[in-house]
């Protein structure tokens, strides 16, 4: 399936809609990139994604975030934990992460430090310059890319 198969609308609004459901789950289930810049990130948007992330992984996705400094304490520990893992993990532990039921029931916090640690989430921090006094990072876009089929 692609990106055209799916019953996209132009348009969601979160007090109508579930947008994690009907727009970020579908999308993700078939992407293989999502690249995304955003004023506040946390880790519970992880959970709310969950039922999209896990094909997403398991169609060997990655994700590449922007977001503001401006984190929860949980969030950085979560962050930093996953950098250092990155390195010593081994590889098939972290595959049993990715299973439907043990990541359903994984914790926010670990599920965050998991996805950076297997190089699947790489998050970098965007600083306003202090001069400008503009105060806090702010753009919101995102990218997501699928398979090209060939026919």
């Amino acid at each position: 399936m692609s990106f055209q198969d799916l019953d996209v609308k132009k348009e969601y609004r979160s007090k109508l809609v579930s947008i994690s459901k009907e727009f970020y789950t579908p999308i993700l289930k078939e992407a293989i990139t999502y690249d995304r810049a955003v004023g506040f990130f946390s880790s519970t948007a992880l959970i709310m994604i969950a039922n999209g992330l896990i094909p997403f992984i398991n169609n060997g996705g990655n994700i590449r975030l922007i977001a503001s400094p401006r984190l929860s304490e949980e969030d950085i520990t979560a962050i930093k934990a996953g950098y250092e893992k990155r390195g010593v993990v081994v590889q098939a532990l972290l595959r049993s992460l990715y299973d439907a039921a043990d990541f359903k029931e994984s914790q926010r916090l670990n599920l965050l430090a998991n996805l950076i640690a297997d190089k699947r989430l790489d998050i970098k921090i965007a600083l306003v310059n202090s001069e400008s006094k503009m105060g806090m990072y702010t753009r919101k876009w995102g990218c997501l890319r699928t398979k090209l089929e060939i026919k």
